[in-house]
C-alpha cells in the first residue's frame, strides 16, 4: 500500500501463536495478536472469558444445605503501544452469577460490569516507567498487595505507579486513593452518595534484585492511612527467593507493622509481625515430582484492654494462594477474631502427561492465641486438604478443577459464632475454563 507516495506498510496484522525468529521480545512476552499500524503503532487486543461451576458444602459446619453456583468472568480490553515510549490500556469485565437476573429481558442494569482497567504509561530508555491509572499492582509473591485473580471480580488499583529498572535492581513506588471523602456521584434517584468518612490511602517503595538466580531478595515499606478511623499503619519487610541448585528452591519473609490507630476515646499502638519459609525440591525424573513444605505466623492479640494492637493485617494480598483454596482466612485478621494463624503443610505434584499438572495440598492450621470461650480457650482450627488438576493446552485455552475438605475443630466454629460440638466436615469442588487471548 502506497500513503504520501512512499511504500508504507500501513496497516500489518502480526499473529505470533509461533516463536518468531528474530523476535525483539521474548516468545513468552509476544501478543498472540496484534495489529500494527506503520512502524509506531502497535494496538493489542486482550480478551479472557472464564466460566466456573462451585459447589460448597455451606462454610457454616453444620448439616443443611449448601452453595452451589455458575459463575463467570468476561474480560475485554486494548491496549496501544505508541512510538515505543507510551501506552494505553482499557480493559472492562463483566462479573456475574449466572440466574442473579431474574428477568433476562427487562433486567438490562449489568451490576457486574465494571472498568478494571484503564491506564496510560510513559516509558524512557533509562528504565524508567510511570503508569498513572487503574491498575493492577502485584508485589513480589502477592502476600501483601496483589491482584486477587482468583476472585472472578480480581483486584485493580486507582494509582500512580512510578517503576524503574538498571542492571537487575527493579524500584516501585506507587501511591493508590482506596477512599474518598469528597465523592460527587448521585445514586439511581439523583441522590447525592456520599463517600468515606475520611480519606483511605495506600502507598509502597519496594526494591528488588532478581539478576541472581539463587539469592533473589526485596525490600519493602508499605504505608495504609485510613481516614475514617483514623489509623496511619507502616508495615517493613524483607522476601526472599531463589534456586541455589537444579530442582531446589526456597523463599521467606518476614514483616512488621507498627503505627497508631484510634479506638474509641483511645490510642493504640500497633505492633504485629508475620514470618513464612518455604522449601522444594523437583526431582529430575518422569513425571517431575515436586515436593515442598512450608510453615506461617501471622500474630494476633489476646488483650483487647491493654494500649497494643498485635493482629497482623494482610492488607491487598492475595490470600488464596496461601491459607487454602477453600478460603476459610481471605480476610485477615477478621477471619480468625483478631488471634492471627500459623499454618504448617505441604505440596505434592506431578506432571503426568503433556499440559497436565496435578498436585495436594496440606494445611493444619491454629490460631496465633488461644480464644477464650465460655468452655475455655481454643487455639486448634483444623485440617484441610486440596486436591487440583490442571491442564494447559496451550497459551490460549485451558482448564482447572479442585476438590478440597476440611475437618474443623470446636476452635473452628468458635471464631464463626457457634462453638459447635455436633460440627460437620465441609467439602468445596470447583470446575474451571480459561480461554485467555
Amino acid at each position: 500500500m502506497y500513503l504520501s507516495g512512499r511504500r508504507t506498510p500501513a496497516l500489518i496484522v502480526v499473529a505470533s501463536l509461533f516463536l518468531v525468529p528474530g523476535a525483539s521480545r521474548a516468545a513468552d512476552e509476544l501478543p498472540l495478536l496484534s495489529i500494527k499500524l506503520g512502524k509506531k503503532v502497535e494496538f493489542i487486543p486482550h480478551l479472557e472469558y472464564r466460566p466456573r461451576f462451585i459447589g460448597h458444602s455451606g462454610k457454616d459446619f453444620k448439616a443443611g444445605p449448601g452453595y452451589h453456583a455458575v459463575t463467570h468472568r468476561a474480560r475485554l480490553g486494548l491496549e496501544a503501544k505508541l512510538f515505543e515510549w507510551a501506552s494505553v490500556m482499557i480493559q472492562a469485565q463483566d462479573v456475574r452469577t449466572w440466574g442473579e437476573e431474574l428477568d433476562p429481558q427487562g433486567d438490562y442494569k449489568s451490576d457486574g460490569f465494571d472498568m478494571h482497567q484503564a491506564w496510560a504509561e510513559l516509558r524512557c530508555p533509562l528504565g524508567l516507567a510511570l503508569r498513572i491509572g487503574r491498575q493492577e499492582i502485584v508485589l513480589d509473591n502477592e502476600r501483601l498487595v496483589g491482584a486477587g485473580n482468583w476472585t472472578d471480580q480480581g483486584r485493580a488499583l486507582n494509582a500512580i505507579n512510578f517503576t524503574a529498572e538498571h542492571k537487575g535492581l527493579t524500584t516501585k513506588l506507587f501511591w493508590a486513593r482506596i477512599g474518598e471523602k469528597d465523592v460527587y456521584q448521585a445514586d439511581d434517584k439523583g441522590n447525592a452518595v456520599r463517600g468515606t468518612p475520611g480519606d483511605i490511602d495506600l502507598g509502597a517503595v519496594w526494591l528488588r534484585y532478581g539478576k541472581l538466580k539463587a539469592v533473589r531478595p526485596s525490600i519493602m515499606l508499605i504505608y495504609d492511612r485510613n481516614g475514617s478511623l483514623p489509623r496511619n499503619r507502616f508495615t517493613l519487610g524483607a522476601y526472599l527467593e531463589g534456586e541455589p541448585a537444579a530442582g531446589l528452591f526456597y523463599s521467606g519473609e518476614f514483616f512488621y507493622q507498627t503505627g497508631w490507630q484510634d479506638q474509641g476515646a483511645a490510642q493504640k499502638t500497633i505492633a504485629a509481625f508475620m514470618g513464612a519459609v518455604k522449601l522444594g525440591y523437583t526431582l529430575p525424573v518422569k513425571l517431575a515430582p515436586m515436593i515442598q513444605g512450608w510453615f506461617e505466623y501471622l500474630s494476633g492479640d489476646d488483650d483487647a484492654k491493654d494500649d497494643k494492637l498485635k493482629t497482623f493485617d494482610t492488607l491487598y494480598g492475595t490470600n488464596h494462594k496461601f491459607y487454602g483454596y477453600m478460603d476459610f482466612f481471605l480476610n485477615l485478621p477478621k477471619d480468625t477474631a483478631n488471634m492471627g494463624l500459623m499454618d504448617l503443610g505441604g505440596r505434592l505434584q506431578v506432571s503426568p502427561a503433556k499440559g497436565f499438572t496435578v498436585w495436594a495440598d496440606f494445611h493444619y492450621f491454629w490460631m496465633g492465641k488461644k480464644l477464650s470461650t465460655p468452655a475455655g480457650g481454643v487455639i486448634q482450627l483444623g485440617p484441610e486438604v486440596d486436591l487440583v488438576v490442571n491442564y494447559r493446552y496451550n497459551k490460549l485455552l485451558g482448564a482447572q478443577a479442585g476438590f478440597g475438605v476440611m475437618v474443623p475443630t470446636r476452635g473452628m466454629t468458635c471464631i464463626r459464632g457457634g462453638c459447635r460440638d455436633d460440627r460437620s466436615t465441609e467439602t468445596f469442588g470447583y470446575v474451571m475454563g480459561d480461554v485467555t487471548f
